[in-house]
């Protein structure tokens, strides 16, 4: 993935928050003589594992972490932190313990928050926390008081889209500027969902046709925090209103919860969520079928509101649904099976429908096809576009070798114009010599004739 292929090594690095990550280094290289713990806080895709894991790397110390889907109760932590928080690592490294999304604490706390503050206030290793918003749980306060916070800005997206043309480099993927600017903006900020669409149209090329495709990052950004909104809810009620203030389609919103509902639970719960999502997509039906639009309600509770009311949630991190991710790729493909049978059928006569069917075949008889011929029967721009659609490249004429052929026959022309022209003058010659004979020999045969008329005339007067 691109995600862990471009992950920063080093300060250098990483994108934006310069001050930021002056601050973190600053952190880590005095933590010996401070021994507090370090929060980075910042919204979703704006770096803060990856600084993290950054500081891992420059200090070469070893990481520990506890994700979000990870038991988060008092005895779980207590066992896991107070071993790596006060020793060093098998390999003689000092550790670097990690605690992802720290305001995601169960809800029934049950003394988790009071036991990991007890836990860093004798640390002798360093401790980072990541969170988003560490004031929406008041429980978290005293943890939250007694770090040193670091505070992580959305980044603009020019710092996104540099990010995105050195990838785009060193992958070699086809690219428009304005398809990307579409992307670095539609990002709000978020480097990694940034990434993540870049990845997704490394295959088919970023264009304006396939950024349209993958739709605004701004409904994923809502639909992240309403997903996150539902976990944290407490009863029906509560949930409706969290579903009632998400900005994208309803059936958008059910195609994210059967994506992740799997993270959220395990059995028997799962089965649990499945059963009330399977008893919502019946009911979808029902209604587009008879478009009977009573049932939307019990359609919206059942299955995006209720799969988050049953118990031991666990916090996991949210994916895009995979179907819409193929069904983009799919379509992207048949447009460009289009555009080849378009092509090809400048070649020869057929229907769209069967020249998409032998893409195959074509592609190998465009590789071992006559350069001149393919040139004269396309132009130079549908020649690159036939390269880029089906990935081979032609062995065309170069354009010199193009001049020099047309000199070539010019000179053959010019040479063939004063033939003919020589042999016209040749010609008019012949026929004024024949014509200059045939009067001489006429003149020959009229002479006795005239010497008779004269005798004539003489004697008879």
């Amino acid at each position: 993935m691109f995600l862990d292929k471009y992950e920063p090594q080093g300060y250098e690095g990483f994108v934006g928050n310069k001050q930021a990550i002056a601050d973190v280094k600053a952190w880590a290289e005095n933590f010996d003589k401070e021994r507090k713990p370090l929060l980075l806080v910042g919204g979703t895709g704006v770096g803060k594992s990856t600084i993290a894991r950054v500081v891992s790397y420059e200090k070469n110390w070893q990481i520990n972490e506890i994700s979000p889907d990870e038991q988060r109760d008092k005895e779980s932590l207590e066992k896991r932190m107070e071993l790596f928080v006060q020793s060093n690592s098998f390999f003689n490294k000092r550790n670097l313990f990690i605690f992802e999304d720290l305001d995601f604490l169960p809800v029934k706390d049950s003394g988790a928050s009071s036991k990991i503050l007890e836990i860093i206030k004798v640390a002798k290793n360093p401790v980072i926390f990541t969170a988003t918003d560490v004031y929406s749980n008041q429980k978290i306060r005293d943890v939250v008081n007694y770090c040193v916070v670091v505070n992580l800005k959305k980044l603009t997206y020019l710092e996104i889209q540099k990010k995105l043309k050195d990838i785009i480099a060193k992958e070699d993927i086809y690219f428009s500027e304005n398809a990307l600017e579409m992307i670095a903006k539609n990002a709000k900020g978020d480097i990694r969902s940034a990434i993540l669409d870049l990845e997704a149209l490394a295959d088919i090329g970023v264009t304006e046709k396939t950024v349209a495709i993958l739709g605004e990052r701004e409904k994923t950004d809502n639909i992240f925090s309403t997903l996150m909104n539902l976990q944290r809810s407490k009863s029906l009620t509560e949930g409706k209103r969290i579903q009632d203030s998400c900005n994208i389609d309803y059936d958008m919103q059910f195609a994210w919860v059967n994506e992740n509902i799997s993270n959220i639970y395990g059995y028997p719960e799962l089965k649990k969520a499945y059963d009330l999502v399977s008893y919502a997509d019946l009911m979808r039906n029902y209604i587009y079928k008879r478009q009977n639009w009573i049932f939307l309600k019990y359609y919206l509770m059942t299955g995006i509101v209720a799969p988050f009311m049953l118990k031991n949630k666990k916090f996991a991190k949210f994916n895009f649904p995979t179907f819409i991710s193929r069904m983009s790729k799919e379509r992207s493909s048949f447009s460009k099976n289009k555009e080849i049978a378009k092509l090809v059928q400048k070649l020869i006569r057929g229907s769209s429908k069967r020249i998409l069917n032998e893409i195959p075949y074509y592609k190998q008889y465009f590789e071992s096809a006559d350069a001149e011929f393919l040139q004269s029967r396309y132009t130079d721009l549908e020649l690159e576009n036939l390269e880029k659609l089906l990935k081979i490249k032609f062995k065309l004429l170069a354009k010199e070798d193009k001049k020099d052929d047309k000199k070539e026959s010019n000179k053959i022309n010019t040479k063939k114009i004063k033939m003919g022209f020589d042999n016209l003058q040749g010609k008019e010659k012949q026929k004024e010599e024949t014509k200059n004979n045939n009067a001489k020999a006429s003149e020959k045969d009229l002479t006795p004739t005239r010497e008779k008329a004269k005798q004539t005339t003489l004697f008879g007067s």
